[in-house]
C-alpha cells in the first residue's frame, strides 16, 4: 500500500472533527489523526475563549485548518518542505527577530 503524500493527506474530505475546546488543540488533534507532519508556532493568549464552533460538512483537512487558523486572529498556515508550518505571521516576519545577533 502506497502512503499519501501531504497534499493527499490535506485534500481528502475529512472524517474526523476535532473536539478539543482551544485551537491550538485542535491542530495537534488534526495533525495526529491524519498524521501530518506539522511545526506549530503558538503564542498562548490566556484570555483566549475556548471555541466551539461547528466544522461545516465535506470540509478537506486543509479547509478545516485553515478554519481553525481563522479563529486564532493573526495566524497563518504554509506547507513548505513537505510540513505544514502554522505560525503568528507577524512576530516570525518581523526582521528584527531575524537579524538579531546572538549575545556573547
Amino acid at each position: 500500500m502506497r502512503s499519501q503524500s501531504l497534499e493527499e493527506k490535506l485534500s481528502q474530505v475529512a472524517d474526523f472533527a476535532p473536539s478539543a475546546s482551544t485551537t491550538e488543540a485542535r491542530l495537534i488533534e488534526l495533525a495526529q489523526h491524519y498524521r501530518i507532519p506539522m511545526g506549530i508556532e503558538w503564542i498562548s493568549d490566556e484570555n483566549a475563549a475556548p471555541i466551539s464552533s461547528p466544522i461545516p460538512s465535506e470540509s478537506s483537512v486543509r479547509e478545516m485548518l485553515d478554519l481553525f487558523c481563522g479563529m486564532a486572529p493573526g495566524y497563518r498556515t504554509d506547507v513548505k518542505d513537505g510540513m505544514v508550518i502554522v505560525r503568528k505571521a507577524p512576530w516570525s516576519e518581523d526582521a528584527r527577530q531575524l537579524s538579531q545577533s546572538p549575545v556573547d
